[in-house]
């Protein structure tokens, strides 16, 4: 099983130690609740719309896919500078994640790449999803969903392959679930029908699986060894 193998002191870079998953993950979370409510609220979704605002997809339940939440105005802001803010958060912690992969574990440099490749991917469509709502284009929306969705899906499995802490069968569990989840959404999309209750437990999954990417704390060496030493531990920490 590959493990994090210790790291000096002296390499750790202080600025690795910032909470970029932990705000991502706030705001995520804030922007879908809080635009999807707003959206409830104004009668825009949800199970009785009026005809004015009766868009395909989004009316006749009361579980809406979070995409809902950003196709009318005032909502539509909430969500797309809500999402922008995330996206730049994410890829900073996918970036921090992927220098401690790339140091101290036993990951080869193309998987590295790979996880840091994917990551990055799936932030930067993050963008151009948050702000082509679904009512502009529902197809060119749902494409730049699944290119944030699927690229982070394959970057959470290079991290749960490598073994590394913290918190790994949760980033297992985490990444499993999400994946099985998405599919199951996107499939009820092609096939005419609505699975808005996946999309949401997909979605917090990929948030609760970023508190388990590593990052370096310091910590005393043993009494024998003089020199401190560096080990992995929980990002929420």
């Amino acid at each position: 099983q590959k493990v994090c193998s210790a790291m000096s002191s002296e390499t750790v870079v202080p600025c690795l130690q910032n909470d970029a998953h932990k705000i991502g993950a706030a705001v995520a979370i804030f922007t879908a609740v809080t635009s999807s409510s707003l959206a409830h609220y104004l009668g825009h979704i949800g199970k009785s719309v009026p005809d004015d605002y009766a868009f395909k997809g989004c009316l006749g339940r009361y579980i809406q896919d979070i995409s809902c939440g950003g196709i009318y105005f005032p909502e539509y802001f909430v969500f797309a500078i809500g999402f922008t803010f995330v996206s730049l958060c994410m890829a900073h912690a996918f970036q921090k994640a992927g220098y401690i992969l790339e140091k101290y574990s036993t990951l080869s440099s193309r998987l590295v790449r790979v996880f840091r490749v994917s990551g990055l991917l799936g932030c930067f469509s993050m963008v151009p999803m948050a702000w082509i709502s679904m009512r502009v284009s529902r197809g060119i929306h749902l494409l730049f969903a699944g290119l944030t969705m699927g690229p982070w899906v394959v970057a959470f499995s290079v991290r749960c392959y490598s073994g590394c802490p913290p918190y790994h069968k949760i980033a297992v569990a985490t990444c499993i679930t999400a994946a099985v989840l998405i599919v199951v959404w996107f499939t009820a999309i092609l096939c005419r029908s609505q699975q808005s209750w996946a999309e949401w437990i997909a979605f917090c999954c990929f948030l609760l699986h970023t508190f388990t990417f590593p990052v370096p704390a310091i910590r005393s060496a043993f009494e024998r060894s003089s020199e401190a030493e560096v080990e992995l531990e929980p990002a929420g920490a």
